[in-house]
């Protein structure tokens, strides 16, 4: 469960970082040239709303950085779930055998429903911004 788990991330994680990882040197470029173009529009008004763009970062960290600790809970919560069902996968024998479907079921219904629990807590720190 939790080999399995640390492929998806990981492999989450570098989808992401090919995906937004160009904005580290893009980002700046781009809002340097709307600010120009802004302030040859409109004159130097545009600057305020620059400053408001560069005031709102430290906002950005803490909602990267409570998003990020909402992440690392739904994590354990998944690992869990995942070496519940790995677990019965690998004794599927005993499980019918017993009857312990049931059971399982609602262990991994459980756990899945921390999990979604935490997403939707993230998912609402993502609304954010």
């Amino acid at each position: 469960g939790n080999v399995t788990n640390l492929v998806a991330t990981d492999t989450q994680k570098l989808f992401e970082v090919m995906h937004d990882g160009h904005m580290i040197w893009s980002a700046p470029i781009g809002i340097l040239t709307v600010v120009a173009m802004l302030f040859f529009i409109i004159g130097p008004s545009c600057l305020v709303g620059a400053a408001i763009l560069i005031g709102l970062v430290p906002l950005s960290k803490k909602v990267a950085y409570a998003i990020v600790k909402i992440r690392k809970k739904r994590v354990v919560v998944a690992d869990e779930r995942i070496e519940i069902i790995t677990a019965m996968l690998q004794g599927i024998k005993v499980t019918k055998l017993n009857n312990y479907e049931a059971k399982f079921e609602s262990r991994v219904a459980e756990a899945r429903q921390r999990e979604m629990k935490l997403v939707r807590r993230e998912q609402s720190v993502w609304e954010i911004t």
